[in-house]
């Protein structure tokens, strides 16, 4: 049997599951990561799917070369022990009978080649050629990659020299809850610091080990007693008199492209490539932290992956893209980004300040943690709502007219809602969209295979009792997808296929509109032993 799926996807893990238990040994599957595909070989399963499905959807599963649906029918399947029946007509498969887009993926496909960085873990990443760099080649972009790479091998030394202040501040920020007495409250938020000694000892020993190992460092001789260019460069932040030093990150821990705070190195001429590219690199790293049985993902162990540096500094470039300036002047063109930004940065919070757990830590997380975006901060919250909604209040304000109070704020928003981002935006609970990349000149395409893959695998018509049961998505959003539930229900009905699409098509047009109601949404995550989440909390 083969499986199609789209990274550590929860719906592709529950089908997976449910194939498990009905005794499928995990030898037995042929699972086609799409995340882990170059984009050529990407595109070409992606059209034999369709020729064989009908459509792009995943997660897909066939037995043999039949298609027999997504997560929707395997557990339909499981639930009316039909499941084993179906099992035992797949039988042994001739591998060699199957068509191409269902065979075990060879490894000139595969998007990573196993080098010892992120962009040579990767054929698809590619450093962007510059203006003034056409001349000088590769040798111009090794040089500037190794100059950028240098302020992340100095951060991550940092992280690993400072782990136990960090680790102490964690506590002291824990134990405290905001006491003031004898200063605990005052002690708690100031981040971990270490003097300049420490941290050319820290260097000099890092550099020893790197030089008697297989790497080389590659830190100047300067670099051991001159840190003002990290400082200048915003990889180190001086705090007091006498003068210790801070990693920019510890200061403010809601601002995640805090790794370097003055960024002056490459800026993308296509920012919304730039937000695929970090998504990309994010993917890659995470891929080395999946459990192959469980699909789930060990954010920890990111957290502390040797190539997790170089993401962080990437993120840095949000810092000098502009939202109303190049392409993103184009509205689909920010649609896109904000898209790839948002969806990047819930992943990028849940390793660097852990996973909420309830309602109240919700609301917290996403309301304070998000990016620097052209010098001005956005929390994932401001991106969703802000931003892609067209200044459409929260859920949660039910007599808001809008979300920015300050008209200055929204003016980078989109001028008009478009209710499809709903089913691309990923808040990294397991309800939610699948994460893809989306780009400037396909964006409105994308968007609606997104929203015909979400519906088709999410609403559920029951024609006998004229009742359609929708996501709570569909809920909290009602006002983004029409006036009223007929409008709701007239949104949905074309997006749908065969019986759905007939049933309900119906209903609308008898005028016999169904009862609508709303599945629970599944919060839990990804995460294998999700941290919780604290703003206190430091990766050591």
């Amino acid at each position: 049997m083969t499986v199609f799926h789209e990274g550590s996807c929860a719906r592709a893990r529950k089908a997976l599951a449910a194939l498990r238990d009905e005794g499928v040994q995990e030898s037995e599957f042929h699972k086609i990561n799409l995340d882990a595909l170059t984009p050529d070989a990407r595109s070409t399963r992606l059209e034999g799917l369709k020729a064989l499905a009908g459509h792009r959807y995943t997660p897909a599963v066939f037995f043999n070369a039949e298609y027999v649906g997504s997560e929707v029918e395997i557990t339909h399947l499981a639930r009316t022990g039909k499941l084993a029946r179906e099992l035992l007509r797949d039988g042994d498969c001739d591998v060699d009978a199957l068509p191409r887009a269902l065979r075990d993926v060879e490894d000139d496909e595969r998007d990573d080649p196993g080098g010892k960085s992120i962009y040579g873990r990767s054929k698809s990443i590619k450093l962007e050629t510059r203006e003034g760099e056409e001349s000088e080649g590769k040798k111009a972009n090794k040089k500037t990659r190794t100059r950028a790479t240098t302020y992340a091998r100095m951060t991550e030394t940092m992280k690993h020299a400072m782990r136990y202040r960090r680790a102490e501040a964690t506590m002291m920020a824990s134990s405290s809850g905001g006491c003031s007495c004898f200063g605990g409250a005052e002690r708690a938020n100031e981040p971990p610091t270490m003097s300049k000694d420490e941290i050319v000892d820290a260097l000099a020993l890092a550099d020893m080990t790197a030089r008697t190992g297989e790497g080389e460092f590659e830190f100047d001789v300067d670099d051991f007693h001159t840190l003002e260019a990290y400082v200048k460069e915003g990889a180190l932040i001086p705090r007091g008199s006498p003068v210790r030093y801070a990693l920019p990150m510890d200061l403010d821990r809601r601002v995640l492209n805090s790794y370097r705070t003055a960024w002056k190195d490459r800026v993308s001429s296509k920012p919304v490539d730039a937000a695929a590219y970090l998504r990309k690199m994010f993917s890659i790293i995470e891929s080395y932290h999946v459990s192959a049985e469980t699909g789930m993902v060990n954010y920890e162990g990111i957290a502390l992956d040797d190539q997790y540096g170089a993401f962080e500094e990437a993120t840095c470039e949000l810092r000098a893209i502009r939202l109303n300036q190049g392409e993103l002047a184009n509205e689909d063109a920010r649609k896109a980004f904000l898209l790839n930004v948002y969806n990047v940065g819930v992943k990028h919070a849940f390793v660097n300040v852990g996973v909420p757990r309830n309602a109240r830590e919700r609301l917290a997380f996403y309301g304070s943690v998000g990016y620097n975006i052209g010098g001005k901060f956005y929390s994932l919250d401001d991106i969703e709502h802000g931003l892609l909604r067209a200044n459409a209040p929260h859920p949660t304000k039910k007599f808001a007219t809008k979300y920015f109070k300050d008209d200055g704020a929204a003016k980078y928003a989109l001028s008009k809602r478009d209710a499809r981002i709903h089913f691309a935006l990923n808040c990294g609970a397991n309800a939610c969209p699948p994460i893809r990349a989306y780009s400037a000149n396909k964006i409105d395409a994308q968007l609606d295979v997104a929203a015909e893959a979400f519906l088709n695998g999410t609403v559920a018509v029951d024609a006998r009792k004229n009742e359609v049961r929708l996501s709570k998505i569909m809920q909290w959003y009602a006002r983004d997808f029409g006036a009223g539930a007929t409008e709701v229900l007239r949104f949905i009905a074309p997006r749908l296929k065969d019986e759905s699409k007939v049933a309900l098509e119906t209903a609308l047009t008898s005028g016999k509109i169904p009862r609508i109601s709303y599945a629970e949404y599944d919060w839990s995550t990804d995460a294998s032993a999700p941290r919780p989440f604290s703003l206190a909390r430091y990766a050591s």
